[in-house]
Protein backbone atom coordinates (compact mmCIF):
# COMPACT_ATOMS: atom_id res chain seq x y z
CA UNK A 1 0.00 0.00 0.00
CA UNK A 2 2.85 2.37 0.75
CA UNK A 3 4.44 1.81 -2.67
CA UNK A 4 1.14 2.41 -4.43
CA UNK A 5 0.60 5.69 -2.64
CA UNK A 6 4.08 6.85 -3.62
CA UNK A 7 3.40 6.12 -7.28
CA UNK A 8 0.06 7.86 -7.28
CA UNK A 9 1.67 10.95 -5.86
CA UNK A 10 3.86 11.17 -8.99
CA UNK A 11 1.15 10.53 -11.59
CA UNK A 12 0.60 13.61 -13.71
CA UNK A 13 -3.02 14.55 -14.35
CA UNK A 14 -4.23 14.03 -17.89
CA UNK A 15 -4.37 17.18 -19.98
CA UNK A 16 -7.79 18.63 -20.52
CA UNK A 17 -9.18 20.29 -23.60
CA UNK A 18 -10.74 23.69 -22.89
CA UNK A 19 -14.15 24.28 -24.36
CA UNK A 20 -14.02 27.42 -26.57
CA UNK A 21 -17.61 28.23 -25.64
CA UNK A 22 -16.64 28.19 -21.95
CA UNK A 23 -13.86 30.67 -22.67
CA UNK A 24 -16.34 32.99 -24.41
CA UNK A 25 -18.77 32.72 -21.51
CA UNK A 26 -16.01 33.52 -19.01
CA UNK A 27 -14.97 36.55 -21.00
CA UNK A 28 -18.58 37.68 -21.17
CA UNK A 29 -18.96 37.27 -17.41
CA UNK A 30 -15.85 39.37 -16.80
CA UNK A 31 -17.17 42.09 -19.08
CA UNK A 32 -20.46 42.09 -17.19
CA UNK A 33 -18.66 42.35 -13.86
CA UNK A 34 -16.47 45.14 -15.21
CA UNK A 35 -19.58 47.06 -16.23
CA UNK A 36 -20.80 46.78 -12.64
CA UNK A 37 -17.40 47.77 -11.26
CA UNK A 38 -16.92 44.40 -9.53
CA UNK A 39 -13.88 42.94 -11.29
CA UNK A 40 -11.11 42.11 -8.77
CA UNK A 41 -8.30 44.57 -9.19
CA UNK A 42 -10.52 46.83 -11.33
CA UNK A 43 -12.19 50.15 -10.57
CA UNK A 44 -14.54 48.48 -8.12
CA UNK A 45 -11.62 47.90 -5.74
CA UNK A 46 -10.45 51.52 -5.76
CA UNK A 47 -10.96 53.16 -2.37
CA UNK A 48 -13.80 55.56 -1.75
CA UNK A 49 -12.54 59.11 -1.58
CA UNK A 50 -13.85 62.44 -0.39
CA UNK A 51 -12.76 65.70 -1.95
CA UNK A 52 -11.42 68.66 -0.02
CA UNK A 53 -14.34 70.82 1.07
CA UNK A 54 -16.53 67.86 2.07
CA UNK A 55 -18.42 68.50 5.31
CA UNK A 56 -18.91 65.84 7.99
CA UNK A 57 -21.43 66.20 10.82
CA UNK A 58 -21.08 64.52 14.21
CA UNK A 59 -22.30 64.71 17.81
CA UNK A 60 -20.04 64.87 20.87
CA UNK A 61 -19.77 61.74 22.99
CA UNK A 62 -19.20 63.69 26.22
CA UNK A 63 -19.64 67.23 27.49
CA UNK A 64 -16.83 69.80 27.28
CA UNK A 65 -16.45 72.32 30.12
CA UNK A 66 -13.85 75.05 30.56
CA UNK A 67 -13.70 74.35 34.30
CA UNK A 68 -12.88 70.65 33.81
CA UNK A 69 -11.25 70.23 30.42
CA UNK A 70 -7.76 71.48 29.59
CA UNK A 71 -5.83 72.30 26.43
CA UNK A 72 -4.11 69.25 24.99
CA UNK A 73 -6.88 66.81 25.93
CA UNK A 74 -8.70 64.67 23.36
CA UNK A 75 -12.47 64.64 22.91
CA UNK A 76 -14.53 62.54 20.49
CA UNK A 77 -17.68 62.82 18.42
CA UNK A 78 -19.73 60.21 16.54
CA UNK A 79 -20.53 60.67 12.85
CA UNK A 80 -24.29 61.12 12.50
CA UNK A 81 -24.82 59.71 8.97
CA UNK A 82 -22.98 57.93 6.15
CA UNK A 83 -20.73 60.24 4.16
CA UNK A 84 -20.53 59.11 0.53
CA UNK A 85 -18.22 60.03 -2.33
CA UNK A 86 -19.25 61.12 -5.82
CA UNK A 87 -19.82 57.49 -6.89
CA UNK A 88 -22.17 56.82 -3.99
CA UNK A 89 -19.64 54.74 -2.06
CA UNK A 90 -19.57 55.12 1.72
CA UNK A 91 -16.26 56.73 2.70
CA UNK A 92 -17.14 57.47 6.33
CA UNK A 93 -19.87 55.27 7.81
CA UNK A 94 -22.41 56.35 10.37
CA UNK A 95 -21.04 55.62 13.83
CA UNK A 96 -17.43 56.41 12.94
CA UNK A 97 -15.49 58.34 15.59
CA UNK A 98 -13.81 61.70 15.04
CA UNK A 99 -11.07 62.62 17.52
CA UNK A 100 -10.36 66.27 18.35
CA UNK A 101 -7.49 67.85 20.25
CA UNK A 102 -8.45 70.79 22.47
CA UNK A 103 -6.08 73.47 21.24
CA UNK A 104 -7.37 76.19 23.58
CA UNK A 105 -10.16 76.53 26.15
CA UNK A 106 -10.88 79.43 28.51
CA UNK A 107 -13.89 80.80 30.34
CA UNK A 108 -15.55 84.13 29.58
CA UNK A 109 -14.32 86.83 31.98
CA UNK A 110 -16.88 89.52 31.23
CA UNK A 111 -20.13 90.22 29.42
CA UNK A 112 -18.46 91.02 26.12
CA UNK A 113 -16.08 88.05 26.23
CA UNK A 114 -17.37 84.94 24.35
CA UNK A 115 -14.76 82.69 25.93
CA UNK A 116 -12.41 80.46 23.98
CA UNK A 117 -12.78 76.93 22.62
CA UNK A 118 -10.65 75.77 19.69
CA UNK A 119 -10.83 72.15 18.55
CA UNK A 120 -8.53 70.57 15.97
CA UNK A 121 -9.77 67.40 14.18
CA UNK A 122 -7.08 64.72 14.35
CA UNK A 123 -8.37 61.44 12.94
CA UNK A 124 -11.38 59.31 12.05
CA UNK A 125 -11.77 55.72 13.26
CA UNK A 126 -14.17 53.40 11.40
CA UNK A 127 -14.54 49.63 11.07
CA UNK A 128 -11.24 48.93 12.77
CA UNK A 129 -9.26 51.41 10.65
CA UNK A 130 -7.94 54.84 11.58
CA UNK A 131 -7.42 57.69 9.11
CA UNK A 132 -5.50 60.88 9.94
CA UNK A 133 -7.35 63.90 8.59
CA UNK A 134 -6.63 67.52 7.74
CA UNK A 135 -9.83 69.35 8.63
CA UNK A 136 -11.26 72.38 10.41
CA UNK A 137 -14.30 72.93 12.62
CA UNK A 138 -16.82 75.15 10.83
CA UNK A 139 -19.81 74.80 13.16
CA UNK A 140 -20.03 74.06 16.88
CA UNK A 141 -22.95 74.17 19.32
CA UNK A 142 -21.68 75.77 22.54
CA UNK A 143 -22.92 78.06 25.28
CA UNK A 144 -21.79 80.07 28.30
CA UNK A 145 -22.81 78.89 31.77
CA UNK A 146 -22.74 81.35 34.69
CA UNK A 147 -20.76 80.73 37.86
CA UNK A 148 -21.57 81.74 41.42
CA UNK A 149 -19.95 85.03 42.50
CA UNK A 150 -16.36 84.39 43.52
CA UNK A 151 -13.67 86.43 45.25
CA UNK A 152 -12.62 88.13 42.05
CA UNK A 153 -16.20 89.20 41.32
CA UNK A 154 -16.55 90.50 44.90
CA UNK A 155 -13.39 92.55 44.45
CA UNK A 156 -14.88 94.08 41.31
CA UNK A 157 -18.03 95.00 43.29
CA UNK A 158 -15.89 96.55 46.04
CA UNK A 159 -14.24 98.84 43.52
CA UNK A 160 -17.66 100.11 42.45
CA UNK A 161 -18.82 100.73 46.04
CA UNK A 162 -15.61 102.53 46.96
CA UNK A 163 -15.74 104.73 43.88
CA UNK A 164 -19.37 105.64 44.62
CA UNK A 165 -18.61 106.51 48.27
CA UNK A 166 -15.67 108.65 47.24
CA UNK A 167 -17.80 110.55 44.74
CA UNK A 168 -20.51 111.10 47.36
CA UNK A 169 -18.01 112.40 49.93
CA UNK A 170 -16.67 114.94 47.50
CA UNK A 171 -20.16 116.17 46.67
CA UNK A 172 -21.83 116.43 50.06
CA UNK A 173 -19.80 115.27 53.05
CA UNK A 174 -20.89 112.30 55.20
CA UNK A 175 -24.47 112.16 53.96
CA UNK A 176 -23.25 112.39 50.41
CA UNK A 177 -20.82 109.57 51.11
CA UNK A 178 -23.69 107.33 52.29
CA UNK A 179 -25.80 108.17 49.26
CA UNK A 180 -22.79 107.74 47.04
CA UNK A 181 -22.06 104.40 48.69
CA UNK A 182 -25.58 103.16 47.95
CA UNK A 183 -25.35 104.29 44.36
CA UNK A 184 -21.87 102.83 44.12
CA UNK A 185 -23.19 99.53 45.47
CA UNK A 186 -25.85 99.44 42.77
CA UNK A 187 -23.26 100.21 40.13
CA UNK A 188 -20.99 97.57 41.63
CA UNK A 189 -23.73 94.94 41.54
CA UNK A 190 -24.40 95.64 37.89
CA UNK A 191 -20.67 95.63 37.30
CA UNK A 192 -20.41 92.20 38.93
CA UNK A 193 -23.12 90.89 36.59
CA UNK A 194 -21.23 92.26 33.62
CA UNK A 195 -17.83 90.96 34.75
CA UNK A 196 -18.89 87.64 36.28
CA UNK A 197 -16.96 84.65 34.90
CA UNK A 198 -18.93 82.24 32.73
CA UNK A 199 -17.76 78.84 31.60
CA UNK A 200 -17.63 77.67 28.00
CA UNK A 201 -19.83 74.58 27.83
CA UNK A 202 -20.63 72.04 25.12
CA UNK A 203 -23.35 69.58 26.13
CA UNK A 204 -23.09 65.88 25.38
CA UNK A 205 -24.80 65.22 22.04
CA UNK A 206 -24.14 68.75 20.73
CA UNK A 207 -23.52 68.95 17.00
CA UNK A 208 -20.18 69.74 15.39
CA UNK A 209 -19.42 70.06 11.67
CA UNK A 210 -15.95 69.74 10.17
CA UNK A 211 -14.76 70.42 6.62
CA UNK A 212 -11.94 68.47 4.99
CA UNK A 213 -8.97 70.56 3.85
CA UNK A 214 -7.43 67.67 1.90
CA UNK A 215 -8.70 64.64 -0.02
CA UNK A 216 -9.52 61.61 2.15
CA UNK A 217 -9.03 58.06 0.88
CA UNK A 218 -10.99 55.40 2.77
CA UNK A 219 -8.99 52.23 2.08
CA UNK A 220 -10.78 49.29 3.69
Amino acid sequence: MRGRSRIQSHIMPAPTTENPMRRILSAGALLALAACGQVPGGSGDSPAQLAAGTKVGATFDDAIHSRRNKAGETVTATVAADVKDEKGRVAIPQGATISFRIEAIHESENKGDPGVLRLVPQQIAAEGETYPIAASVVSLQRQLVGRKTNANDAAKVGVGVGAGALAGGVVGGTKGAVIGGVLGGAVGTQRAIETKDRDVYVAKGSRVVIVLRQKLLAER
